[in-house]
């Protein structure tokens, strides 16, 4: 039978886990929204569009602005707008999307500072245990604050290949 230290222990790793893998995702769902439909460029034939997205080099390049109009073309073609609605309806999803990513970061702040006050409350629990040096190394580890620092240092390594 477990005590309650190692209840509280493996209840923190398991929320920590499960915020990692939350913020994962959210981060990839606001990359995807991320992008700005406001002032459209050079016209590029869906065909061209499709066989350059297909290959996967707007996600590898960064080019957003390629990515942009294939994405504007791709709506076009698929809803069938005509010229009249193509502004309207690019401004609208623009404000969508940016209404998205304010949801989105509103929630991640609030997730962050219920993942820090989480971690203050195992923390204080855990020093009963713990040296004040093991506290520092698992702060260095698991503490959420150096958990996102982490995994953004990553994310600034990854897009550098």
């Amino acid at each position: 039978m477990m005590n309650a230290k190692t209840k509280v222990f493996l209840a923190f790793i398991t929320i920590f886990i499960l915020g990692v893998v939350a913020g994962y995702f959210l981060n990839n769902a606001i990359q995807r929204t991320g992008l700005h439909f406001s002032d459209r460029g050079t016209e590029h034939s869906t065909i061209e569009n499709r066989r350059f997205w297909d290959r996967g080099q707007a996600r590898n390049q960064g080019d957003s602005e390629r990515r942009r109009q294939w994405i504007e073309n791709h709506f076009t073609s698929s809803l069938n707008l005509q010229e009249q609605q193509r502004g309207e309806f690019f401004e609208r999803i623009s404000e969508y999307n940016r209404g998205i990513r304010e949801k989105i970061g509103d929630q991640r702040a609030n997730e962050r500072e219920m993942l820090r006050e989480y971690y203050a409350e195992f923390r204080r629990d855990i020093s009963e245990i713990l040296t004040q040096e093991q506290l520092e190394k698992l702060d260095a580890i698991v503490h959420p604050d150096s958990v996102h620092h982490m995994r953004m240092e990553r994310m600034r390594q990854g897009r550098g290949r």
